[in-house]
């Protein structure tokens, strides 16, 4: 499963500059995390199906960088109904940015709650999505 694929990609050591951090995080199996913390760094990556997850996670972020396949190969990650639930994790100033401009991703983040903007050209053509939370909405 996933956890295995990740124990694997610790054993790569590419010649990177904070890779050991990488090969310094722990699994803890009550949580399907691995996580490494010390006084500058605070890291936690979860495993498991990303619409499960979001539900479960504590607290709210600030930003949101969505990067699963693309709509076609992977739909089920681009859905009004995930976007909802990304919306309820995010601080009210949070901004959400993916490399997608498909009119179904826009579309799907505007009936979230989302206001959609360009985001920049990186590498290729056509620009990505930057999305911020409409003002107020779904807040009382």
């Amino acid at each position: 499963g996933p956890a295995l694929l990740f124990e694997k990609i610790k054993e790569l050591k590419p010649n990177l500059k904070h890779y050991w951090i990488l090969e310094k995080l722990e699994f803890d199996p009550k949580t399907k995390s691995y996580s490494y913390e010390d006084k500058n760094i605070y890291l936690k990556i979860k495993i498991g199906d990303a619409r499960d997850t979001i539900k479960t996670l504590s607290g709210t972020f600030d930003a949101v960088f969505l990067d699963p396949f693309s709509p076609k190969k992977n739909p089920e990650l681009w859905t009004q109904e995930f976007f909802s639930d990304i919306a309820k994790k995010m601080n009210k100033d949070s901004v959400l940015s993916t490399y997608s401009c498909a009119r179904i991703v826009r579309e799907n983040l505007k009936n979230s709650g989302f206001d959609v903007f360009n985001g920049p050209v990186v590498g290729r053509k056509s620009p990505g999505t930057m999305a911020r939370l409409k003002k107020n909405y779904g807040k009382i």
